[in-house]
C-alpha cells in the first residue's frame, strides 16, 4: 500500500508550489511545457519570468528533473535579484521535488526547510502546511515516524486555520492514518482514513474517497477480517475504475489476491476435508485477482508492482500444489528484481534521460489560443485547493502514458544517462574507458549450503534484503551498482562521472555492508550468509551489451583483479588491491596479507 498512498498523496501536494489554474486545463504535460517554453523569451526580467521558470522547473521535476534543476536555479537568481521572498520561497519548493525524484532526500529537505522559513516570514499559512507535509512524506518513506506525525499534525492545525482548504486537512489525516497504519495502531488508522473520508464526501471527492476505501480494507486485511476488507477494496476498486486512476484500481485488486492468500493459509491450518475444498476455491480467487493485477501492472508499465505480483502468484501456486508453474512465476519475479532495485537505486539518473521533441505540435487557431489563456493563468494565479485534486489526474495520465512506452522504461531503468541518450540519438552506444575508477566486488560464502536451508521464498526475500541496504549504502557514496550474479554484487565509483575519492568512497561503503551482514548475521543467525569483500582500482572500459536486453557493464584487469581480492579475502573481511591501498593508505589502518599469484598478472599484494 506505501507506494500508492505516496503516490496520491506526495505527488499531489508537491503541485500546490506552483500556480491555481495549471492543472485545470485538459492538456498533457508537454503541450504545457511547450507553451512556456515558447512564453519564456519574451519575458521581461521581472516577477512574470520568475513565474515561468519556475513552472518549467515543476513540469519537469518528474520527467527530467536535471532540466528541472536547470530552469529552478535560473528563476531562483533572478527572484533573488528582485529581492521577491514569496518566489524564492515557492522556487526552494519546486527545486526539492527535483531533488527528491534524484533521490537526494538531505537536499531536498534542506530546500523545503528553507522555503518553510520563507513562507513562515510571510505568514503564509497554506504554503506553511503543505511545506510540512511534503517534508513529512520524505520523513516518513525513510521510516521516521516520530517525525512525519509531528510535522503532519503541524501541518493539520495550520489547514484547519485557513479557511476554504478543507482537501488539505483531508490529505494530511489520510497520511497521519497511513503512518499510523505503520506502526500497527488500527484503530487511530481507521479513525483518521474515517474523517478524512467525511470531508472528501463533503467536498464531493470521489478519488479521495476511492483512496481512503482502499486504505481502510488494507486494515481490516491486516487484521484478518476479510468480509469487510474484501468489501471495502472492491468498493475502492469500482471507484477508481469509473474515475479513470489505473494504477490505484491495479493495486486494489492486488490487494484482493492478498486478502484472499490470507484465507487460504489460514483455512489450510485445518485438515477437514469440507475446509480443503474451500480452501482450493479461495485460492482460486487469490489466483484470479492476482492474474488481473499483472495484466494491469503490466498495461501501464508499473514495475515495482508487477514484480511483487509474480512473487505473490508463485506462492499461491505453490499452496494449489502447482510446482511447475510456481517456479515459473518465481523466475519470473528474479528476472524483474535487478531492474527493479536499479530503478529504485538510479531513479534520478534513469529520470534524466526522457528528453521530449521540443516544438513539434502543429498548434491550430484554436488551440493558440487556449495556450495564451492558460498561459495567462499560470502568471497571475494564485494558489488554489483546487490545484490539489486536479494534480492527481494530470499526474496519473502522465503516468500511464509513460508506462506504456515499455522499451523506453526499460532503457531507461538499466543504462546510465549519457549511454541512454547516446543509444536513442544514433542507435549505438560506445564504449568508454575511465581511467580513475575503484571496484567493489563481494560474495557470500557458502552461498549454496545456506540456500539449501531456506525455502525459495526466504531465500529471495533474504538476498533482496541484503542486496537493497547494499543500495542505499552505495547511492550514498555515489558508486554506480553494475550488477548481481547470483550471491555476488559488483559496484563501481568513478563512472559515469568522476570522482577524484573513488577510492576512498569505496572502502566507506565496504565498512558499512560488512557492518550491515554482522549485524545481519546477529539477527538472523544461520539464514543469513557471511560475507567477503574485494577492492581494487584502477582503469575500466565501460559499455553495454545484447540487443534485446540491454545490459551495462564494465571489463578490464582492473574487475578481475577485484574479483580476485574478494575469492581471497576471508569471512567478514575487506581484501584490497595494492593500488587501493596506495589511495587510501593515509585514511585508513590496513593490514599486509601477502602475495598470491594471478594469471598474466603475477604476484598481487593483499591488504
Amino acid at each position: 500500500m506505501k507506494r500508492f498512498l505516496t503516490l496520491f498523496l506526495f505527488v499531489i501536494l508537491v503541485q500546490i508550489q506552483f500556480a491555481e489554474n495549471v492543472y485545470c486545463a485538459p492538456k498533457e504535460g508537454q503541450a504545457v511545457i511547450d507553451s512556456l517554453r515558447r512564453e519564456l523569451p519574451k519575458a521581461l526580467q521581472d516577477t512574470n519570468r520568475v513565474n515561468i521558470l519556475n513552472a518549467l522547473c515543476f513540469y519537469y521535476y518528474e520527467i527530467n528533473p536535471t532540466l528541472g534543476l536547470s530552469y529552478g536555479y535560473q528563476a531562483l537568481e533572478l527572484a533573488e535579484s528582485l529581492q521577491w521572498k514569496h518566489g524564492i520561497g515557492h522556487v526552494y519548493g519546486n527545486l526539492a521535488c527535483n531533488y527528491l525524484n534524484l533521490s537526494d532526500y538531505p537536499k531536498a529537505l534542506q530546500l523545503w526547510t528553507s522555503s518553510l522559513q520563507i513562507h513562515e516570514q510571510l505568514g503564509d499559512k497554506f504554503s506553511i502546511a503543505t511545506t510540512m507535509l511534503n517534508m513529512a512524506n520524505v520523513y516518513e518513506s525513510q521510516g521516521d515516524y516520530s517525525k512525519a506525525l509531528e510535522l503532519n499534525f503541524n501541518a493539520l492545525k495550520m489547514f484547519e486555520e485557513v479557511k476554504g482548504k478543507e482537501n488539505g486537512t483531508a490529505i494530511t489525516l489520510g497520511n497521519i492514518g497511513y503512518i499510523y497504519y505503520q506502526l500497527h495502531d488500527n484503530a487511530k488508522a481507521l479513525d483518521y482514513f474515517r474523517q478524512a473520508i467525511e470531508l472528501y464526501q463533503h467536498d464531493d471527492k470521489q478519488s479521495g474517497i476511492a483512496s481512503m476505501l482502499g486504505y481502510i480494507g488494507e486494515v481490516y486485511s491486516a487484521q484478518s477480517d476479510y468480509e469487510k476488507a474484501i468489501a471495502y477494496l472492491l468498493h475502492a476498486r469500482k471507484m477508481n475504475s469509473d474515475l479513470g486512476i489505473l494504477l490505484l484500481e491495479a493495486a486494489n485488486i492486488k490487494s484482493l489476491g492478498v486478502v484472499y492468500l490470507s484465507m487460504a493459509k489460514n483455512m489450510q491450518k485445518n485438515d477437514a476435508p469440507v475446509i480443503k475444498e474451500k480452501t482450493k476455491s479461495v485460492l482460486d480467487q487469490a489466483k484470479k485477482y492476482t492474474d488481473t493485477a499483472i495484466i494491469k501492472f503490466k498495461d501501464i508499465g508499473e514495475l515495482n508492482s508487477l514484480f511483487l505480483c509474480y512473487l505473490q502468484l508463485s506462492e499461491i501456486q505453490e499452496l494449489c500444489g502447482d510446482h511447475s508453474s510456481s517456479l515459473e512465476s518465481y523466475k519470473k519475479y528474479t528476472a524483474l528484481k535487478d531492474s527493479v532495485f536499479n530503478n529504485e537505486k538510479s531513479k534520478g539518473i534513469s529520470q534524466t534521460q526522457m528528453r521530449y521533441e521540443q516544438d513539434k505540435l502543429d498548434m491550430r487557431h484554436q488551440g493558440e489560443l487556449h495556450e495564451q489563456k492558460l498561459i495567462r493563468n499560470v502568471l497571475i494565479g494564485g494558489f488554489s485547493v483546487v490545484l490539489l485534486f486536479a494534480g492527481v489526474f494530470f499526474i496519473q495520465r502522465n503516468k500511464i502514458k509513460k508506462g506504456k512506452n515499455k522499451s523506453d522504461a526499460l532503457l531507461l531503468n538499466i543504462l546510465p544517462a549519457e549511454v541512454a541518450e547516446e543509444l536513442k540519438e544514433k542507435g549505438t552506444a560506445a564504449a568508454k574507458q575511465f581511467d580513475n575508477v575503484t571496484v567493489l566486488f563481494t560474495d557470500f560464502k557458502s552461498f549454496t549450503t545456506v540456500s539449501e536451508q531456506l525455502s525459495p521464498q526466504e531465500l529471495v526475500n533474504e538476498l533482496h534484503t541484503c542486496f537493497k541496504a547494499f543500495d542505499e549504502i552505495c547511492t550514498t557514496y555515489s558508486i554506480e551498482k553494475i550488477k548481481t550474479i547470483g550471491d555476488a554484487y559488483l559496484a563501481v565509483c568513478g563512472l559515469p562521472l568522476a570522482d577524484e575519492k573513488h577510492a576512498v568512497n569505496v572502502v566507506h561503503a565496504a565498512l558499512e555492508i560488512r557492518e550491515f551482514m554482522a549485524n545481519r548475521s546477529k539477527e538472523m543467525g544461520a539464514k543469513t550468509f557471511e560475507i567477503r569483500i574485494g577492492i581494487n582500482s584502477g582503469s575500466v572500459v565501460a559499455g553495454i551489451v545484447g540487443v534485446k536486453k540491454f545490459a551495462y557493464d564494465i571489463w578490464g584487469d582492473t574487475v578481475n583483479t577485484a574479483a580476485r581480492m574478494e575469492q581471497n579475502s576471508e569471512p567478514g573481511k575487506i581484501n584490497i588491491s595494492e593500488t587501493t591501498y596506495a589511495l587510501i593508505k593515509e585514511k585508513f589502518t590496513c593490514d599486509y596479507r601477502g602475495e598470491i599469484d594471478a594469471k598474466n598478472k603475477g604476484k598481487l599484494a593483499m591488504y
